[in-house]
């Protein structure tokens, strides 16, 4: 046998080997792609509040899942979740549930009453 056979045998042999373990990698992220039933054990929303989570994609090695109850964007990879909420959405959410959630306080602590303190209905 030549030595250029050898090199070409033993090239082979280290692709193939290469190629089963890349192999092995992806099946292995894919079994361990988090499920939607997991997500809902991470975040805590089980029953009533669950309709507020989904998986918005599954790229079948991770998944995109969203909690629209917290407005939260979380990544799923290896049975972990990573939040990936931009810092810009996470400031707007704050900004405008800090300005609803006041006025919501405020207008339950100062009701508007007629002269005997019966609450005045809206219309």
């Amino acid at each position: 046998m030549s030595s250029l056979a050898i090199f070409e045998t033993q090239y082979k042999n280290m692709l193939s080997k290469k190629w089963t373990i890349f192999v092995a990698l992806i099946l292995i992220f894919i079994i361990l792609n988090p499920s939607i039933d997991r997500f809902k054990e991470y975040t805590g929303l089980v029953g009533k509040n669950s309709h507020y989570l989904k998986r918005k994609y599954n790229f079948l090695i991770y998944s995109i899942y969203e909690d629209g109850l917290n407005e939260k964007k979380y990544m799923g990879f290896l049975l972990n979740f990573f939040d990936i909420t931009s810092k810009k959405q996470i400031e707007t959410t704050n900004a405008t549930r800090t300005t609803s959630d006041s006025t919501e306080v405020l207008e339950k602590s100062n009701p508007k009453v007629d002269e005997y303190g019966v609450p005045i209905k809206k219309k």
